[in-house]
């Protein structure tokens, strides 16, 4: 794997015989137009790349806690029965080795010394600017569920707009053909049936 060190960031991977070109992130849900992204990135592999016809093209997520660090450790305090491992913020390939060995250390009493550190309840949440967009984020999308509760894609599936993991609303994305939610990054397909998490349920439907 190859990534740029300036701005804007691309990453580059060879597999089977084809090049995977990584960049133009975005927050899920909050970008007007994701195709546009695409096509940005499309045109500096071709400008830069001897490339032939683009085979598949997505959008993939990364999690990303409050504090910058990764939440490993147990998913309820003092409860070891369910361990959990998120939030590597873009860097998996080492952040997820380390993960690894804070839980391999965990289930076998062999703790690593800043294991602790990572723990999801170590941390307090502080207020962020990122935190205040998301409560922004949140806000607007209420007062436009006043006026527009359901929406309706291309493929004509009316589904409700308000994600059930903890009220949001959700937006249309025309390149991924799914509704995404802006607060927690939960995607649903077109016709309302969940994708990805943290929502456990699918869009009601109309």
């Amino acid at each position: 794997m190859s990534i740029t060190a300036g701005s804007p960031t691309r990453s580059l991977r060879m597999a089977g015989g084809l090049l995977m070109v990584g960049g133009e992130g975005y927050l899920t849900g909050r970008e007007p137009n994701p195709a546009a992204r695409l096509a940005t990135l499309d045109d500096w592999t071709r400008t830069h790349l001897p490339v032939g016809t683009a085979h598949h093209a997505w959008a993939a997520q990364d999690y990303i806690s409050d504090t910058g660090l990764p939440f490993v450790g147990p998913a309820v305090p003092g409860d070891e029965r369910v361990l959990v491992a998120t939030g590597y913020g873009k860097w998996g390939l080492t952040t997820g080795a380390g993960a690894g060995l804070a839980l391999a250390g965990r289930l076998l009493g062999e703790p690593v010394e800043w294991g602790p550190a990572l723990e999801p309840w170590a941390r307090p949440p502080e207020p962020t600017s990122r935190s205040v967009a998301t409560l922004g984020e949140q806000s607007k999308g209420w007062a436009c569920a006043a006026t527009r509760p359901t929406g309706e894609a291309p493929a004509g599936s009316e589904v409700s707009r308000v994600c059930p993991h903890l009220g949001a609303v959700v937006r249309w994305n025309d390149q991924e053909q799914s509704w995404d939610c802006p607060v927690h990054g939960s995607r649903f397909a077109a016709d309302g049936t969940l994708l990805e998490g943290p929502a456990t349920e699918n869009l009601a439907r109309r």
